[in-house]
């Protein structure tokens, strides 16, 4: 009876070998893995904060931007009021130019229509 309990006991201290062994072997997968996933959440935590610091810098780029292109329409607005204006003033001008050449050239007709009568002519 004794071999028997010798030969159980045996047994039992394998089997649990044999389980402190897989034991062992599955914990350090699970850590691996744990520290693998901690490793990765610490890249992606990194990258977070570079891509939250490179959106800041857009907002701030993006913001600048917005503020020179309301410029650059007011600039525009002005040059176009500018223009219209300038072209205002140069049809008005045309249109005195016109009415001068007409003149001039009545008073020349006048002219030389006094002149065929033997009046001479003053301007």
């Amino acid at each position: 009876m004794r071999n028997v309990w010798l030969i159980l006991s045996i047994v039992i201290v394998l089997g649990c070998v044999g389980m402190a062994t897989k034991y062992k072997k599955d914990a350090k997968a699970a850590k691996d893995v744990l520290n693998s996933e901690r490793y990765h959440r610490m890249l992606a935590e990194e990258e977070l904060e570079k891509t939250k610091t490179k959106l800041s810098a857009a907002e701030v780029d993006l913001s600048r931007l917005q503020k020179k292109s309301k410029s650059i329409e007011l600039r525009l607005a002005q040059t176009e009021e500018i223009n219209s204006d300038l072209k205002a003033r140069l049809d008005k001008i045309s249109e005195i130019n016109s009415n001068l050449q007409k003149k001039i050239k009545e008073l020349g007709e006048f002219t030389l229509g006094t002149e065929i009568l033997g009046v001479p002519g003053e301007i």
